[in-house]
């Protein structure tokens, strides 16, 4: 309980920066300590909850040391203990109950983004989704989605919303040296508290358009590293661990989504071809010459690949002999 009540005080004053150390009281004005002062201490008691010392009464100059005095300044600093414990109690517990409240909200705004993103049919849907979701779920300047090209060397930077910045979507840029590179290469969470502490060039210039914190968060599959998603603040120390593991969740939904997409569009472009194919095959083979053949062969698939010329050319014999 004494250890309780110590990690509770540190915490409190810790997370209350308006909170003042102490105040003295010159029978003028009652101003906060700013040092120690310069007079022997008459009497002092300690301030105690639940058997841990939490501060001091003090009474400085003076001879008032009398039984009476002594007694007064035991009963005030006990009922002062308690009160200032009872006082830093409720305002903790209202600070919870308002993160409980706020980390109720934002789960209830990931799960109307995961509804929404089971029902997309693109990827400019896809991150149309997140984007008008992540606002209530983390406070950001800069959204993007950066996916890797084939290589996986660079990235395509695939859509973005809020502020502009240095990468607009769809430039590719690398992934070496960067924030988004280590996100990609140590598959884990990067929490920049300060882009300018980096020396990456795509730091510095996101410094230079005016971002300070990044949080990058790898989206990763069974297949392997999809991509990232990137929020910037202007901001430094912008995100925190709150933030963090609401990203956790997100990425994960977000992977998927996209892999999914990304599986459908190829086998939708694979049963195109192949339904074209067919046309043109069928076209062909209801031809009776060999001349209307190879006209139809070239104007199907001129019409088709939208080139501009199409030639089909027979060879002669000496030709195919060679």
């Amino acid at each position: 309980m004494r250890r309780a009540t110590l990690k509770g005080w540190e915490n409190f004053q810790e997370s209350t920066d308006d909170l003042a150390s102490g105040y003295l009281f010159d029978h003028t004005e009652v101003r906060p300590v700013t040092g120690e002062v310069d007079e022997p201490i008459t009497l002092k008691e300690e301030l105690v909850v639940q058997g841990q010392t939490i501060g001091e009464l003090r009474l400085v100059g003076g001879e008032a040391d009398d039984e009476q005095t002594i007694g007064l300044l035991q009963s005030v600093a006990e009922h002062l203990s308690l009160h200032i414990d009872n006082l830093r109690l409720a305002k903790q517990t209202e600070e919870a109950l308002t993160k409980t409240a706020e980390q109720a909200r934002r789960l209830a705004a990931l799960n109307e983004m995961a509804n929404e993103l089971g029902a997309v049919d693109t990827l400019d849907e896809v991150f149309t989704a997140v984007a008008q979701h992540m606002d209530n779920i983390v406070a950001y300047d800069r959204l993007s989605l950066a996916l890797l090209e084939p290589d996986g060397e660079r990235l395509q930077v695939f859509a973005v919303s809020g502020e502009s910045g240095v990468t607009p979507a769809g430039m590719t840029v690398s992934a070496a040296g960067s924030a988004v590179g280590q996100a990609i290469t140590q598959r884990r969470l990067i929490n920049t508290a300060d882009i300018t502490q980096r020396d990456s060039g795509e730091d510095e210039e996101a410094a230079a358009a005016g971002m300070r914190a990044s949080l990058v968060t790898p989206l990763i599959t069974a297949r392997g590293v999809l991509g990232t998603l990137s929020m910037g603040s202007n901001t430094p120390n912008a995100f925190d661990d709150q933030d963090e593991n609401i990203m956790q969740q997100i990425a994960p939904l977000l992977a998927s989504t996209v892999e999914n997409q990304r599986l459908f569009t190829a086998v939708q472009k694979q049963a195109e071809k192949e339904q074209l194919v067919n046309v043109i095959t069928q076209k062909i083979q209801s031809a009776v010459t060999i001349e209307s053949a190879l006209q139809t062969a070239v104007q199907e698939l001129g019409q088709a690949l939208q080139a501009r010329y199409t030639q089909v050319k027979l060879a002669t014999v000496m030709e195919a002999d060679s």
